[in-house]
């Protein structure tokens, strides 16, 4: 069953290419970029191979947050296209 993983960046040594992560989370699942420190993945890979296929872009110096993330429930202000794409990731319970 697919989840969903926030992955966060912090770009220390690595020039910042948010573009190169779009591309590596492109062949793990459906996502998207909030802004270029963090992405939305929606993948039946587990956090481990997310984490390994976005570290192998990066420097040791740089640092990578991945979290599983619950889609019944979001608040906030973003364009209407960001809550879409969260409520088609939503579980039906039946």
């Amino acid at each position: 069953m697919p989840k969903m993983y926030l992955v966060s960046l912090r770009w220390l040594e690595t020039e910042m290419k948010p573009e190169m992560i779009d591309a590596v989370l492109g062949s793990l699942g459906d996502w998207f970029r909030f802004n270029g420190y963090t992405w939305f993945v929606w993948t039946d890979s587990t956090m481990w191979q997310v984490d390994i296929a976005v570290r192998a872009r990066l420097t040791a110096k740089d640092s990578v947050l991945i979290i599983r993330v619950d889609p019944s429930e979001y608040a906030g202000i973003a364009p209407e296209w960001v809550w879409a794409w969260l409520k088609s990731k939503q579980q039906s319970p039946f």
